[in-house]
């Protein structure tokens, strides 16, 4: 299994990996388009993607937003669906089973920014408990 996990936004974090959770390489990007050349060139059979919801206590702060979470949702779901890629929306809420602490001891921590250390928790949810979870005990 190769998977891409990503926190979109005006700034938006990736994790690419695999079956292990030392596999993992993270960044992040500031354009959409990048989106497609990532999914091009990593390959992956899954995407997993923190869904976007307009939370009532949000929602002033948004205003005249427009919306880059939402823009950059719809790209991956869109290179998804031409490439038949299976996807997979997270809350953001599942990024919380791995909380600082956890990732500073995988070693997600240094380097990264706040986007790349969020698409690392995604992928490490989807691995624990939304896909391959053999290797859970060893946290």
């Amino acid at each position: 299994m190769r998977g891409i996990a990503f926190d979109p936004g005006g700034t938006t974090g990736y994790a690419v990996f695999s079956n292990s959770p030392h596999d993992i390489a993270a960044g992040d990007f500031n354009y959409f388009d990048l989106v497609d050349r990532l999914i091009t060139e990593v390959e992956p059979n899954i995407i997993v993607v923190e869904a976007f919801r307009l939370y009532p206590w949000k929602a002033k702060h948004k205003t005249w937003s427009s919306f880059p979470e939402v823009e950059v949702i719809g790209a991956i779901k869109h290179t998804c669906y031409l490439k038949g890629i299976a996807l997979i929306e997270q809350g953001p809420d599942h990024k919380q089973l791995f909380d600082d602490n956890k990732l500073r001891r995988l070693g997600f921590w240094t380097g990264l920014s706040k986007h790349a250390r969020d698409a690392c928790r995604h992928a490490l949810y989807y691995m624990t408990v939304g896909g391959d979870h053999y290797w859970v005990s060893r946290l």
